[in-house]
């Protein structure tokens, strides 16, 4: 593991006098990204929604943290990223740029190595070491692509940076929505506010204009009722989403215009809206230069 991570030898966030986690020294906010199962898109989404904050002028960068699968490099075409990735003297890391957005990601150092042994400590050490063990340059949000599950990557990362806010990722179908409600209880039991629910796969519509829910459909909605946060998104099934991903250029960049890329652009003011709505103490001198109607048009629909 000291051989996969290599060790930054200074790199730690200030505390509070209750020694709680403190805020990463050049980074605003910290957003993560969440579901309590694989298969539901959450690294599309973080992947997309850092690129669509900065498309809204939001400086954000992307934090991949799927230990046991990072798959960020591949949806952001940077898949000779560990040919590249170059460190500091005092061995801190340096992130990448994809579209011009700073990105790190445990796939700069895995190599062959299996993530699937690393537990515990080790995890923990891997997770400082690429939150507080990076030269982020300055910006509004980072946003973290976590791995599936409630398991040690969250307990770290709330341990090590303080962490602003979680979305929780499900799509329709009630087993999806059962593990998401596991990771909001997570999100709540680590002193994380949850910003919100984002219910992908949430429609299909054919070039006939028939829509159509394979998914099932409003289990994004009745999550977010039950735990009383809203409903930011309903993102659908488009094709735009799966191109994207094959060619390493993600739908935010490609098209915008697509039903997808409006669809996360709505979130990215959403969840712009709802980091601006608990902004720090009025002392701060920075804020997000943008924000959105906070989710509440996603509800409605």
């Amino acid at each position: 593991m000291d051989e996969a991570v290599p060790e930054a030898e200074e790199a730690v966030p200030e505390g509070d006098a209750a020694g709680r986690p403190g805020r990463l020294p050049t980074v605003e906010r910290v957003v993560a990204v969440g579901s309590g199962k694989g298969g539901v898109g959450k690294s599309t989404i973080a992947v997309n929604l850092a690129l669509a904050l900065r498309s809204r002028g939001v400086l954000a960068g992307l934090l991949d943290a799927d230990i046991y699968g990072p798959s960020g490099l591949a949806l952001l075409g940077m898949e000779d990223a560990p040919e590249r990735v170059e460190m500091t003297d005092d061995r801190r890391v340096l992130p990448l740029e994809a579209y011009g957005m700073p990105v790190v990601s445990f796939g700069f150092f895995l190599g062959e190595a299996s993530p699937a042994v690393w537990r515990g400590p080790l995890v923990a050490k891997a997770v400082d070491q690429l939150s507080r063990g990076v030269v982020w340059p300055e910006l509004d949000v980072l946003v973290v692509d976590l791995p599936p599950g409630t398991g040690d990557v969250p307990l770290s990362l709330t341990g090590a940076v303080r962490v602003d806010g979680g979305l929780v990722i499900t799509t329709p179908q009630p087993l999806a929505v059962g593990e998401a409600r596991k990771c909001a209880e997570m999100f709540g039991s680590l002193g994380v506010p949850t910003l919100g629910v984002v219910e992908n796969l949430s429609r299909s519509t054919c070039d006939c204009g028939r829509v159509s829910h394979p998914f099932g459909r409003d289990g994004g909605e009745r999550l977010a009722g039950e735990i009383d946060v809203d409903l930011l998104t309903r993102l659908p099934f488009d094709p735009a989403v799966r191109d994207g991903e094959e060619r390493g250029v993600p739908a935010a960049v490609r098209s915008p215009a697509s039903e997808a890329g409006r669809a996360f652009a709505s979130l990215a003011g959403a969840v712009a809206g709802k980091l601006s709505a608990r902004r720090r103490a009025p002392s701060a001198p920075r804020r997000l230069p943008m924000s959105g109607d906070g989710g509440r048009s996603a509800r409605r629909s």
